[in-house]
């Protein structure tokens, strides 16, 4: 099954039998979406105004070929269009980010439509992609902060997300105060086949890099750059709150 959207409309397609299905719930054109595979769920953001632009969160039914909407999210958070989405690991928090002068990132709890988290891109740079952490990332993020620094506790992959774009790649937390960030993401190694010239990539040159997409593998987080360069990062491991 395929999920993608084309204008206004959300798509779906059955790929065994060749057919499509659709979701109709917005009024303006979508210009992102993420997949909840676990439930089901889709969440595509759309062009807005001023005053908010929508978030709509719907259900797929592949074997009833049906779609049902579960709920739209409309705050002043999200201005002018909702440039990426993302949901966390239990699906229950899904994260916008707008495209007014900011670039503002909203976090919101799905059941009630409340707003945890609002906060402005660092520098106004635009952002190119965000992911809250993986379940499999976080248990080893808390045991290497275990054995690095004696550090006890556990990591809520649903209160960390990771932002990558012009000159920026963070992580957050929901954990302390709004909008503050536990670290930069430091660099551990340049993938081998993308090493610029056969030599490792100064490390006074990451900050200077601008990152297109971010993905999670089991110890590292996983960066491309818009110059076709691939990172692996290890996070810093929290220290005592």
């Amino acid at each position: 099954t395929l999920v993608f959207f084309a204008g206004a409309i959300g798509v779906v397609q059955d790929c065994d039998s060749s057919t499509q299905f659709f979701y109709k719930g917005h009024t303006s054109d979508i210009c992102s979406l993420a997949l909840n595979r676990g439930a089901k769920r889709v969440a595509t953001g759309a062009f807005g105004t001023a005053k908010y632009a929508p978030i709509c969160v719907w259900s797929v039914d592949p074997l009833l070929k049906t779609t049902t909407h579960l709920r739209e999210i409309r705050s002043e958070a999200m201005q002018y269009a909702v440039m990426h989405v993302a949901f966390s690991d239990d699906g229950e928090r899904l994260i916008g980010v707008g495209n007014d002068f900011n670039h503002t990132i909203g976090v919101f709890c799905l059941k009630s439509g409340d707003v945890l988290m609002k906060v402005g891109t660092p520098g106004r740079n635009p952002l190119f992609d965000v992911e809250f952490f993986t379940a499999r990332y976080a248990a080893d993020y808390a045991m290497r902060a275990s054995e690095e620094q004696g550090w006890v506790g556990s990591v809520d992959p649903d209160d960390h997300f990771v932002t990558a774009g012009w000159k920026h790649l963070y992580v957050w937390s929901l954990r302390k105060d709004p909008g503050e960030k536990m670290g930069v993401v430091k660099a551990k190694a340049a993938l081998k086949p993308y090493l610029r010239d056969g030599k490792r990539v100064p490390a006074g040159e990451l900050g200077q890099e601008s990152y297109s997409s971010i993905a999670f593998g089991l110890h590292h987080v996983i960066a491309s750059s818009i110059h076709s360069v691939v990172y692996l990062f290890a996070l810093e491991p929290p220290g005592p709150d």
